[in-house]
């Protein structure tokens, strides 16, 4: 077996007979051969040779070191003075009530010197984000402004309210702002104001709260501050300067600094706010009962089941988790797939001699091919789903997951084709250590010979290898074969603790089938993050379990404030316009082209443009204000475009974008935390090279697939 190789005796050699030539070509040669004992005098030759440049390494990183060290404290500068010399912008709110079928007047004053004025209102609205949409709105409010110098086109401002019929489940109160541009053509005017009238068409009266800001700096400013802070974050990560949860709390510090350049500086609370708490409270709960199942041993025992039923081949191994992700994340989110199928990854792959990274990569990018099935499957397509407009336009569960369905098999079938031709190599999928068997061994040695010349300078080098690859030959390594290494794996990986297994498996089931019922918005009245909570304090209650320091390390920690400082991030990009100006160059792209080209060209501009950018920046902020462009273009009765086709385009954009890039997809994010709990990382660059291509192609399925089918 190994050990008896690696017992084998090899002669001492004089390091001067060691030329340079020969220490060169013995550096090319692969890792396994480079570092067998048998080279342990180049080995010495070549630590001699390193121990004279060391020094002058050390000081190369230490000025590495130095130069990061200062450039980070520049930035903490720049955070520092600005939040020392601007205030929070604290702005006045006005609480109105509006009388059913009535209009209501509001006179503001204006007597700043800026050219942009905000307009903030917080009530009851729909999540759909719908604006201007008179034409269809049966429970709105509009706004209409006047004023002596106001450049706004167009003039009215049309917000869809909840339909407060029946029972309201869960009244959210949602914060909406427009920006109005003022010309400054009366300047002498000292008693120039802005005159807003705003009709309620409901049935009912209608409070709501109103907040202006007349200090509003030039957006073009405004954006470019925005694209700064996304260059920096992404600068910090791709390059592994700092960890990417530090960059990215780092980053968000850099956004409020922004904001405060713009005289925008938030308050504390309003920072608060911008967190997605019920998307931090569901990974939360789902990491402890992720947790206390690894306890049973269950992902062990469920390696050890697939690993049986593919007979140990790793193309049927990989293929047989894709698909399972890929049908998982179609009813539950992918959030909670990738919690649950990467610790049986991880097994597997250890199991058997696999690199873990590559076949997690995998997985997460099937999660989010399968999250795009449903409108509960990843949550872009809840906003998506939950507009009022799509509902209306014929958009239902079953007729989304019909169109989409067809969409995520082409997606599937290529993606696993691509993944077949980069990894046609299987040794890529293996670890990176000396492989066991004999005849791999032979084959590497003889292709390090190959390499070799007829030159004197290489003779020592070329009798070693030759001499071990004689010793190679002769000696007797018996591979282990799948029974055998099957029934150790079954002796190494048992149930645990079957009482406790039960427990978790009822809660999860509990926790699963409370998901696919909210799912349902005629009967939903928890959220997600509800659901898992209450089956965490279930499982906590059955399961006996107080030891809250042990329950709390199951929790991974840097993920959750990577998340909340990203939604940070995400929220000042899109305050800052960059979110905003994305969808009106998409918009007056789609308007410009011909008639008869408009529907196709919208499918691919909307598909690739909120794909792209949605491997770069949060696809919720993303989605959000595309739905708002798809709707308004579909709404267009001289464009006359059917609203479906935009919608699907819309849905499988940024879904299949989040593919693109570690950070693309909060999947993503969870995979490399678990990964790196179990000692393994994923780098940005590393799923840059897998995920990005994967992107793309699944991208160019999709177009194909949307563009014939509305031909």
């Amino acid at each position: 077996m190994k050990s008896e190789v690696n017992d084998l005796k090899y002669e001492s050699i004089n390091l001067e007979e060691i030329c340079d030539t020969a220490l060169n070509k013995w550096k090319s040669l692969p890792d396994s051969i480079k570092n067998d004992p048998c080279f342990m005098d180049f080995q010495r030759k070549f630590n001699e040779n390193a121990a004279n440049s060391e020094q002058n390494k050390q000081q190369s990183f230490k000025i590495i070191q130095y130069s990061k060290t200062i450039g980070l404290s520049l930035i903490w500068i720049l955070i520092t003075c600005y939040l020392l010399i601007k205030e929070e912008k604290v702005l006045k709110h006005e609480l109105h009530t509006i009388g059913a079928d009535s209009t209501y007047k509001l006179i503001l004053p204006y007597e700043s010197d800026k050219h942009t004025v905000r307009f903030w209102i917080e009530g009851y609205f729909g999540v759909g984000l719908d604006e201007n949409t008179t034409n269809v709105c049966k429970d709105c409010l509009e706004f209409n402004f006047f004023g002596d110098y106001l450049e706004f086109v167009p003039n009215n401002w049309t917000l869809t309210t909840i339909n407060f019929t029946g029972i309201i489940a869960r009244p959210l109160l949602t914060k909406k702002f427009i920006d109005i541009f003022v010309a400054h053509n009366n300047k002498n005017n000292e008693n120039a104001s802005i005159e807003i009238f705003i009709e309620n068409s409901m049935k009912i009266d209608f409070p709501f709260k109103f907040s202006y800001d007349l200090d509003i700096e030039n957006p073009t400013y405004s954006i470019i501050l925005a694209a700064f802070v996304l260059i920096f974050l992404y600068g910090l990560i791709i390059w592994e300067v700092v960890h990417r949860t530090f960059a990215s709390v780092l980053s968000s510090a850099l956004a409020i600094a922004c904001l405060a350049i713009v005289n925008d500086r938030p308050t504390m609370k309003e920072i608060i706010n911008w967190i997605d708490f019920e998307t931090i409270m569901l990974l939360f709960c789902m990491m402890i009962i992720t947790g206390i199942l690894t306890e049973t041993g269950v992902f062990n025992y469920l390696a050890v089941f697939v690993y049986r039923h593919t007979k140990g081949n790793i193309w049927a191994l990989i293929h047989s988790l894709c698909i399972l992700t890929t049908v998982i994340s179609a009813f539950l989110d992918n959030v909670t797939t990738t919690l649950l199928i990467s610790p049986v990854t991880i097994t597997l792959c250890e199991t058997m001699e696999l690199d873990p990274v590559p076949v997690l990569m995998m997985i997460v990018i099937h999660a989010n091919i399968g999250g795009t099935t449903t409108p509960v499957g990843d949550p872009p397509n809840v906003i998506i789903t939950s507009n009022p407009h799509v509902v209306q336009g014929g958009v239902s569960f079953m007729t989304f997951t019909k169109f989409m369905g067809m969409g995520v098999f082409l997606c599937v079938i290529s993606t696993a084709f691509y993944i077949r031709v980069m990894y046609r190599n299987v040794e890529k999928l293996k670890k990176n250590c000396m492989v066991s068997q004999n005849d791999k061994l032979v084959h590497e040695w003889e292709e390090a010979l190959k390499t070799l010349g007829s030159s004197d300078n290489e003779a020592v080098l070329k009798g070693i290898i030759q001499e071990k690859i004689s010793q190679l030959t002769s000696s007797t390594m018996e591979p282990e074969t799948f029974e055998l290494k099957l029934k150790k794996m079954e002796q190494m990986y048992p149930i645990k603790d079957k009482p406790l297994l039960y427990k978790a498996c009822a809660v999860l089931i509990f926790v699963i089938s409370l998901f696919l019922i909210e799912s349902v918005p005629e009967i939903q009245r928890l959220s997600l993050s509800w659901c898992a909570l209450l089956g965490l304090l279930l499982l906590l209650i059955i399961s006996n379990k107080d030891d809250m320091d042990i329950i709390l390390s199951k929790v991974e920690w840097p993920t959750l404030l990577f998340f909340a400082s990203m939604f940070i991030i995400m929220e000042i990009v899109d305050r800052l316009g960059l979110i905003k100006l994305i969808g009106d160059i998409t918009k007056d792209l789609i308007l410009s082209v011909p008639t008869a080209y408009q529907l196709s060209l919208a499918i691919i501009i909307i598909l690739w443009v909120s794909g792209i950018v949605s491997a770069f920046i949060d696809s919720i902020p993303v989605t959000a204000m595309m739905v708002k462009v798809v709707v308004s273009i579909a709404q267009n009765k001289t464009l006359g475009l059917p609203l479906p086709p935009l919608i699907w385009a819309l849905a499988f954009g940024p879904c299949l974008g989040g593919n693109g890039t570690l950070v693309g997809a909060s999947a993503n994010v969870i995979c490399a935390g678990l990964a790196q709990q179990r000692g393994y990382q994923i780098r940005f660059i590393e799923f840059l090279k897998l995920g990005f291509p994967v992107m793309l192609v699944t991208l160019s399925v999709t177009t194909m697939y949307l563009v014939l089918l509305y031909l």
